[in-house]
């Protein structure tokens, strides 16, 4: 179990979809990962980084009292897939509607999705959740996991 979950403290947990078709990496020890041995770039605003099997229990515990996002581009959702699992894909950052490459980073320019945090309060709504209830996010690498975490909990969604 995730220790700190049951503290009260604001939780919007983060974990990186690792491996490709849904499957995720499951720490051998079944134990949340310990804040000090995740990369800097890569820590929750919430401190919280549960493993793979960890976010799948908690999911499957309370199925009506969790909500799990993945966060990356449609395009990668396209090609590696979705775990079955997911209650939606909120882009974090998406490409415009004209792609233009960068040389700078090698790749293709990405911005900010402006309707994030408002499509993620749309679908608390929906599913009657509140502000209080956990949120799982999932991304490629844990990055985008970390920030969008970050911009939560700045938006007073506290867990």
């Amino acid at each position: 179990m995730i220790p700190r979950l049951a503290t009260g403290r604001s939780t919007v947990v983060a974990i990186a979809l690792l491996l490709p078709i849904g499957s995720m990496a499951i720490a051998p020890t079944g134990q949340a990962i310990d804040f000090d041995q995740v990369p800097t770039a890569k820590r929750s605003a919430s401190g919280l980084h549960p493993t793979a099997l960890e976010a799948h229990e908690m999911k499957q515990k309370n199925p009506q009292k969790v909500l799990f996002i993945d966060i990356r581009t449609r395009v990668e959702i396209m090609h590696v897939g979705l775990p079955c699992t997911v209650d939606v894909n909120v882009p974090f950052l998406d490409f415009p509607e004209v792609w233009e490459w960068s040389d700078a980073s090698s790749g293709f320019i990405q911005m900010s999705n402006t309707r994030f945090v408002p499509a993620i309060e749309v679908r608390l709504a929906k599913t009657g959740l509140g502000r209080d209830d956990p949120i799982i996010l999932i991304c490629r690498s844990g990055i985008r996991s970390a920030h969008a975490a970050g911009l939560h909990r700045d938006r007073r969604l506290r867990r």
